[in-house]
């Protein structure tokens, strides 16, 4: 079995925000704060060793939320950073439309009978015009 490669994408994220925003790892730990009780919830020493690629604990949501609020980012962008470096879990953004997400989401959790009645309904709708993929697209 080929071994995986290990991802550092939350810590890559971190460094590259935290450069833009210009700010020290302890200006950085003081904005990581929980949203409901102002509590600091990221230490300068935990951000130092993610930069530097040094072994973390991971985060729980809380310290995900803080660290979006601090790096002025989506959460969803912190967890999904998270996702593929502790968990090796690789998010598929499929062109930004959440909702196509959403489908995506719902349809690997479906039953092999309910998947195949959500193909038939989504190939029940008209193709654009414009779509590669069409089977009336005469090229």
């Amino acid at each position: 079995m080929a071994e995986q490669e290990t991802s550092y994408a939350l810590s890559d994220l971190v460094k590259r925000r935290r450069s833009e925003l210009r700010l020290s790892l302890r200006g950085l730990a003081e904005k990581c704060l929980d949203p409901d009780t102002k509590e600091q919830m990221i230490k300068h020493g935990v951000i130092d060793r993610m930069e530097k690629r040094e072994p973390i604990t991971p985060l729980q949501y809380r310290e995900l939320r803080a660290l979006a609020i601090g790096l002025q980012l989506p959460v969803r962008d912190i967890q999904d950073a998270a996702g593929e470096q502790f968990l090796g879990i690789t998010t598929t953004d499929l062109d930004g439309d959440r909702r196509v997400r959403i489908l995506t989401n719902r349809a690997l959790s479906m039953s092999p009978e309910d998947l195949d009645r959500l193909v038939s309904i989504a190939e029940s709708f008209p193709v654009r015009a414009d779509d590669p993929d069409s089977p009336n697209d005469p090229t």
